[in-house]
């Protein structure tokens, strides 16, 4: 008996393993999302139970930089990579659902906020760097603090854009104060 119950354990880690977590979400949306513009994009985000991973970079590119300006996932995807705010050692898939983690890992990346000693011993080699970046972003209020696992949805997703376009834009009008230091350093209207 007990010799079974040893079979099951390894074959059931064995699954885990070989990719059995992936989670794909079962909602398929009327229109395909890579047709709306960024206004409409937003929006169909509110009505979408559980997002993709191709959805998350398509909202974090329009969150960095306020606008898609890619007409594939690959493209966004290569374009992320290159910045260092998504990592190819994931391997997910673009129509694998989204979870905590790799959202919070993306809005730390683009708020370019400081990385802690944890994530900066660990994170570096792969190890744990969404976890880390998690901690990190909750601690930031960029997201609400929630198992890492969770998949998001699109309600959860559009907050997360919001709070990181609050952190740009505090950062910016930081940087902005610190460089007007008479009237004639404001343009005129």
């Amino acid at each position: 008996m007990r010799t079974h119950k040893t079979i099951i354990a390894i074959t059931a880690f064995a699954a885990i393993l070989s990719g059995g977590c992936a989670h794909y979400r079962e909602f398929q949306p009327q229109v395909d999302p890579e047709t709306y513009s960024e206004t409409q994009f937003l929006h169909y985000l509110g009505t979408v139970p559980t997002v993709t991973f191709a959805e998350g970079c398509k909202a974090m590119v329009i969150a960095a930089d306020g606008a898609d300006h890619f007409s594939s996932h690959d493209e966004r995807f290569d374009a992320l990579r290159t910045r260092g705010i998504v990592r190819d050692d994931w391997k997910l898939d673009a129509n694998q659902s989204l979870d905590v983690s790799t959202m919070a890992f993306m809005a730390t990346k683009i708020c370019s906020l400081r990385p802690s000693v944890c994530s900066t011993i660990f994170g570096s080699w792969g190890l744990g760097d969404r976890r880390y970046a998690h901690k990190q972003a909750a601690a930031a209020d960029l997201i609400p603090y929630e198992p890492s696992y969770k998949f998001v949805t699109g309600g959860e997703l559009l907050y997360t854009v919001a709070k990181i376009d609050d952190h740009l834009a505090k950062r910016d009008a930081e940087n902005a104060s610190e460089e007007i230091n008479a009237p004639s350093d404001v343009a005129a209207p």
